[in-house]
């Protein structure tokens, strides 16, 4: 009960008690586990160091050499914008940028652990971000030392990428292909007449 004795809401986001428990502490230790469906494997990491065994992946920790930032939530058209920076040789950096990842899936998710940098998790890790990768940028980065480093940027789209089931017009007929209960369209239909035989360029 809250203090006008309605019954309290809680947005857990779909968080285990034993990790909500955990991340209400003043003091918490964070991992982000990243799943990339990368062409020339699948891969699994994690932010912290040494291996996480979770969901039936090791996912191999990467410490300072890669950096993550999750896509923000919001409504609207756009989807949500993220990137990962991994760090590695040149000779590394400059194969994976070679390697096409464009709508290729990925997903993150957060979680806890027990020590900061560990890998013993506290719960389950929850979703926060599926979607696919946008593209790879070759950098040459700086790092705290001063130290130029080599690195490769991947662009995060969320959702279903913009590419994999575009079309220039979606019919009321369309509509009823996939849907034949559904009469939403069913005005529009002939709008706009000669649409169906829409050709670009002219």
């Amino acid at each position: 009960m809250d203090a006008d004795g309605a019954d309290a809401v809680i947005l857990s986001r779909g968080i285990g008690s034993p990790l909500l428990t955990e991340l209400a502490k003043p003091v918490f230790h964070p991992v982000v586990l990243v799943n990339l469906d990368w062409p020339s494997g699948e891969v699994w990491a994690h932010s912290n160091r040494g291996t996480i065994t979770w969901d039936g992946y090791d996912w191999l920790g990467v410490g300072d050499f890669a950096s993550f930032s999750v896509p923000e939530d919001a409504a609207g058209l756009v989807p949500g914008q993220g990137s990962i920076t991994i760090i590695g040789t040149l000779s590394d950096v400059l194969d994976a940028n070679d390697e096409n990842v464009k709508n290729r899936r990925c997903a993150i998710y957060c979680g806890a652990v027990t020590t900061a940098g560990g890998n013993t998790l506290v719960g389950t890790p929850f979703s926060a971000f599926s979607g696919y990768m946008d593209g790879t940028l070759f950098r040459l980065d700086v790092d705290a030392s001063g130290k130029q480093v080599y690195a490769l940027q991947l662009s995060l789209g969320s959702g279903p990428g913009a590419r994999l089931g575009a079309s220039v017009t979606h019919s009321f007929e369309d509509q009823q292909s996939d849907y034949p209960t559904d009469t939403a369209g069913r005005h529009t239909q002939f709008a706009v007449p000669g649409l169906r035989s829409l050709t670009w360029p002219e």
